[in-house]
């Protein structure tokens, strides 16, 4: 299972209306939380694998991304977490984190990370 949802209001915080925020957690949190908790059961049955694509949003704040970058930051925490819960269950993961906006603005191209449990 690939978990890969990304919307982005670009702004100040104190510039963005509630909805926007509102809007990136369910989108880019709760979608996939909802479609992880129907997943589970057949994951674990098949031994599946779970990969996690987020950006450099999801392990510090960017400035203009107040809307974004919480939201990165709960999928790199949910990950983080059912690392050590699928383990029991025989279930793998991975998360994959580009960096292309800071390395490409420095001239230096791309690049990912990767962590895999």
């Amino acid at each position: 299972m690939i978990n890969c949802a990304g919307f982005a209001a670009y702004g100040r915080f104190e510039d963005q209306p509630i909805e926007s925020l509102e809007d990136c957690m369910q989108i880019n949190y709760m979608g996939s939380v909802y479609a992880l908790q129907q997943a589970w059961p057949f994951l674990k049955k098949a031994k599946g694998q779970l990969s996690f694509v987020s950006n450099v949003a999801g392990y510090l704040g960017l400035i203009g991304y107040s809307s974004y970058s919480p939201t990165k930051l709960a999928m790199t925490g949910l990950a983080e977490s059912l690392r050590f819960e699928e383990v029991d269950d025989n279930i793998r993961s991975l998360s994959f984190i580009p960096l292309i906006p800071i390395l490409q603005c420095c001239g230096i191209g791309t690049f990912i990370l990767y962590r895999s449990a």
